[in-house]
């Protein structure tokens, strides 16, 4: 299943980014599907925070599996003010083929 931002009703969220978690199947190959047709998908936090080599020498043992899992699920899809209706719905239709075949 892919999951998407939420908004809680007394809120309103920006959208500058779109993370979705991609909780079935690998995140490179929804990317690829996605590449396939025409999507182009983004990854900001490839790892952790914990992981990076800048802060791993002080804590070598350190362990988030929250965050870890978040990072290796989570995918950005295209959202910018020049996306048609169109594209948008083509995005959703190719995410929902996916989503039916993993």
């Amino acid at each position: 299943s892919i999951l998407t931002p939420t908004t809680h009703d007394d809120s309103t969220h920006v959208y500058h980014h779109y993370p979705i978690q991609i909780n079935t199947g690998d995140r490179e190959l929804f990317r690829a599907v996605l590449r396939e047709h025409g999507v182009d998908t983004g990854v900001h936090y490839d790892r952790a925070m914990h992981e990076h080599p800048a802060i791993r020498e002080y804590g070598e043992d350190t362990t988030a599996p929250i965050a870890e899992s978040f990072c290796e699920r989570t995918a950005y899809l295209p959202m910018h003010p020049r996306l048609s209706i169109a594209q948008v719905k083509g995005v959703v239709e190719t995410i929902k083929q996916y989503d039916a075949e993993v």
